[in-house]
């Protein structure tokens, strides 16, 4: 058997597990669990979507600090070679593994010390002002 043979046996296998899994310990419908499966034979990074959706059903009843901590602990990490900017994502990753113990201001404050900006909270959509958009006109000569 060739190497991509064995690596689609290999996705079909863990993905017939976790939707096993993800059957009995969350109770999803054998339809909900098909759908989870077909995104996740979608994407990217198969085997990581699909970990992230067993993490999110497994963590679905929890609410607040109690469930970014249970996401924190079962959501494996981003694979940083892959980012666009990898330095960055390394940054970010080391970044919330000091600061993880912190909640709102505190934790904004240690984010910021090591870098990481928050999000800037906007006001909304901003409507574009009529006059910034022009068309150009072209004339045809016949």
């Amino acid at each position: 058997m060739n190497s991509i043979v064995k690596s689609k046996i290999f996705v079909a296998l863990t993905q017939g597990i976790i939707a096993v899994s993800c059957a009995l310990f969350t109770g999803a419908t054998p339809a909900q669990v098909t759908a989870e499966l077909d995104d996740c034979a979608q994407a990217r990074d198969p085997l990581r979507c699909l970990a992230r959706a067993d993490a999110i059903s497994a963590c679905a009843n929890l609410h607040g600090t109690a469930k970014r901590d249970c996401l924190l602990t079962r959501l494996p990490p981003p694979d940083c070679k892959a980012a666009p900017n990898p330095t960055r994502c390394q940054l970010e990753q080391d970044a919330k593994e000091s600061c993880k113990s912190l909640q709102g201001t505190a934790l904004r404050s240690c984010l910021k010390d090591h870098g990481i900006e928050p999000p800037k909270k906007g006001k909304g959509k901003t409507k574009r002002n009529a006059s910034a958009k022009v068309k150009k006109k072209t004339s045809t000569v016949h």
